[in-house]
């Protein structure tokens, strides 16, 4: 017998390389698999490479960061998905996002540690990752209270 405590995170670039449409169905499907044990942990991504392979603009890093998470953690909250079209995202009209979790997918959003990253995780009232990729783990002290 396997121990049923576990929770799988995974952490996954929300910018260019995922569809967020298919980042919801996929978890959604894993939730409906194992119920409650499953996370989103949304970053950046620490390699901008990718933007060229599907047309984007390195200039709109924050942008296309923000509106994508912004209409994932709308597709978590709602099951009809009612959605401007925005810069990078499509116009969605009251169109039903299939599978459905029975309670919404925790979502927390993994970052280098810019300052400007933890103040908008802040504002929007998300749980924060700070991922060290390499250097000295003391540069996040004073992102954090002690």
């Amino acid at each position: 017998m396997y121990p049923l405590n576990k929770i799988l995170k995974s952490l996954h670039n929300i910018h260019v390389s995922y569809d967020h449409f298919r980042v919801y169905e996929q978890y959604a499907t894993i939730d409906a698999i194992a119920p409650g044990r499953v996370e989103i942990m949304a970053g950046r991504g620490s390699f901008t490479e990718a933007f060229d392979l599907f047309g984007y603009d390195l200039e709109n890093y924050d942008e296309l960061f923000i509106e994508k998470l912004e209409i994932l953690l709308k597709m978590n909250k709602e099951e009809i998905l009612d959605w401007k079209k925005g810069k990078f995202t499509p116009e969605v009209n009251h169109k039903e996002i299939y599978p459905r979790t029975k309670k919404p997918i925790p979502i927390s959003v993994a970052t280098g540690g810019s300052i400007e990253s933890t103040i908008r995780t802040a504002e929007l009232g998300l749980p924060i990752v700070y991922a060290i990729i390499g250097g000295d783990p003391l540069h996040f002290k004073p992102y954090i209270k002690g």
